[in-house]
């Protein structure tokens, strides 16, 4: 089956994060406009220079490049540029390991697209280790490289600060301080891309684990679309019409309500272990009722001659995976019972499950007290299985089922009695 996409839930994420942006930024907008530009305007204009600490600025300055113009201009392109790569390289790695488990690491994927921008952005700032530390705490990060990137970050604060006043006094550079500022951010850099390639592998820890672990993502709307069609029981049985000995078997619909409420309504005594609904009203809550269970494929049993509903009938419990169904939801006006109807339904649906459909085993269910239920399934030729205890509901209490069943390895000598049965039944012209 072809993997659905979630397009509805990915808005959702668009939107959550258009409306995050929003909540935060448009309050500081109302209150200090000027103040709240001026910041922007203050990080438009920075550059990649001493007090970034990026990979960049380290980089030509070992080079000793002394061409302003160009350094900014590699810089204003390839930090950007590189930065859309590795956010793209993250959810490329979440994608993999999506395919590989069925679920998308959204927290290691978020963490390898932080560890993307600072990689290319610039290593270090006090606030970016704030945004690092909660992956700490949520993922199975290896201890060495938590242990390195802490220690790290303490020597580029430590140093970092000193180096702005070497270089506003103008004073000798100190060996250690410029040493640990480069130990600060090419530590950091490795770590970055490391926890780039490697975050999206990287478990949680617990209790998160066992929460991700028990909870699944629900699945995406058209997902549960295909699944839901894959139950019907339509899928594999299809919706046939059936018809033998003038007696027609066509699927159940919703306009079918009025005489099937009529057919109970005119016996009240006419199913006193089953459900029969009287009266329009409850035949439509009947018929709804079997067209929701997707498990079951509901008929209406007509008599030819004179073309009325006479009853109905349905395929139930369907499943496909074991070619198994069962046969039951069965009531007949009085004036069909004791005649062609039920025996000649019964041969074209056992008929159909069997020599059409391949089905392996079909049950009856029964309530243990019915006996003339009970034994027109056997007469059928079905086998007695047991008693089912507390089976189903039946009125304010519980039913205990008689059960029957049928394999297709019986079928053979159960057709020929019951064609038989039901030709002797057919009235001459």
């Amino acid at each position: 089956m072809r993997r659905a996409y979630d397009w509805v839930g990915a808005a959702r994420v668009a939107g959550a994060a258009v409306l995050t942006t929003l909540v935060i930024q448009v309050p500081f907008m109302i209150v200090g406009y000027d103040g709240w530009k001026a910041a922007l305007d203050f990080q438009g204009k920075r550059k990649a220079d001493v007090d970034t600490n990026t990979v960049w600025y380290w980089t030509n300055y070992f080079l000793g490049n002394d061409d302003v113009d160009l350094y900014n201009t590699i810089v204003g392109v390839a930090s950007p540029l590189l930065i859309v790569v590795g956010l793209a390289a993250a959810v490329y790695l979440g994608w993999r390991r999506y395919l590989e488990t069925g679920c998308f690491p959204w927290i290691g994927a978020s963490f390898a697209m932080l560890a993307a921008f600072m990689l290319f952005h610039k290593v270090h700032s006090p606030q970016y280790t704030l945004w690092v530390l909660p992956f700490f705490v949520l993922m199975k990060v290896r201890w060495w490289a938590i242990a390195i990137y802490l220690v790290t970050d303490v020597v580029l604060d430590l140093t970092i600060f000193r180096l702005f006043a070497v270089l506003t006094s103008r004073s000798d550079m100190i060996w250690w301080v410029i040493g640990g500022v480069n130990l600060g951010v090419w530590a950091h850099a490795a770590l970055l891309a490391y926890f780039l390639v490697t975050a999206c592998r990287t478990g949680l820890r617990e209790p998160l684990a066992s929460f991700v672990r028990s909870e699944l993502p629900p699945a995406p709307p058209l997902t549960r679309l295909a699944e839901a069609d894959a139950q019907q029981a339509s899928r594999w049985l299809g919706r046939p019409v059936l018809s033998r000995a003038g007696v027609t078997l066509r699927p159940l619909t919703i306009t079918d309500a009025e005489a099937l409420g009529a057919v109970g309504a005119g016996d009240r005594e006419l199913g006193p272990w089953t459900s029969i609904p009287s009266g329009t009203a409850e035949a439509v809550e009947y018929v709804t009722a079997a067209h929701r269970d997707p498990h079951r494929l509901a008929f209406a049993v007509i008599d030819d001659e004179s073309g009325d509903l006479v009853g109905t009938t349905s395929y139930y419990d369907v499943d496909e995976a074991n070619r198994s169904l069962a046969i039951g939801y069965t009531f007949y006006a009085r004036s069909a019972q004791g005649t062609v109807v039920n025996p000649a339904a019964k041969l074209m649906l056992l008929e159909y499950a069997f020599a059409e459909a391949g089905a392996v085993r079909v049950v009856w269910h029964t309530h243990e007290n019915n006996a003339q239920s009970r034994a027109a399934i056997a007469k059928l030729g079905a086998t007695f299985e047991g008693l089912l205890t507390k089976h189903r509901r039946f009125g304010e209490g519980w039913r205990t089922t008689a059960q029957f069943a049928m394999t297709d390895d019986e079928w053979a000598a159960a057709r020929t009695a019951l064609t038989e049965r039901v030709d002797g039944l057919v009235t001459p012209a």
